[in-house]
């Protein structure tokens, strides 16, 4: 399935609405099964900048890393990264009888992911390059978690319909699901 300028735009433009929390932004969105595997395309086109992650993560660590086993352990995480909590919202979304609203999710969920990494990696790279020091870090990596968990909060409540409390819980599982993984392939790759 290709995905044409116009739809990248459009859906760039919304998860832009979207993270200035504006409810009319979903209108932006094609709600269909195809838009939504379509918008899997933002793990292709992020791609490039989460390998430049990687590579930061091998010439960071002292320790003596297998090139091999970094790259399989992140592709591996990088794939899971971007299916585990849509499958678990699909099945969630259909329990809570917003199965027919599922699809509007995920398009909204993954173009998301694109503005959160626009904000991100700017930080990780001033933070690598010695530009941030490390208690304004701390400031910052927090504070960009916290709109994190709003924003997504937020996209949750406007594409399934779900009320603050729903929203908040599948907000919070989303993240606590994403530090799981990046803490268990950042293990995996150290050998720890």
């Amino acid at each position: 399935m290709t995905l044409t300028a116009e739809e990248a735009l459009r859906s760039i433009y919304a998860a832009y609405r979207l993270a200035r929390f504006d409810r009319a932004a979903v209108q932006f969105f094609d709600g269909t099964r195809e838009a939504a595997v379509r918008s899997f395309w933002v793990a292709a086109i992020l791609l490039p900048l989460w390998a430049i992650n990687v590579v930061l993560l091998w010439v960071s660590v002292d320790a003596h890393l297998s090139v091999f086993r970094l790259i399989t352990v992140k592709v591996l995480f990088y794939v899971v990264s971007w299916t585990a909590f849509p499958v678990l919202m699909a099945l969630i979304s259909f329990a809570l009888y917003q199965g027919h609203r599922f699809a509007l999710f995920l398009a909204a969920y993954n173009w998301a992911q694109l503005i959160q990494s626009a904000i991100l990696i700017p930080l990780i790279a001033l933070a690598y390059f010695g530009v941030i020091p490390d208690p304004l870090w701390q400031t910052l990596i927090f504070a960009y978690y916290a709109f994190v968990l709003a924003y997504e909060v937020f996209v949750i409540r406007v594409t399934l319909t779900l009320g603050w409390g729903e929203s908040a819980g599948l907000g919070v599982l989303d993240i606590a699901l994403a530090f799981m993984m990046h803490s268990m392939s950042d293990r995996m790759v150290l050998n720890l």
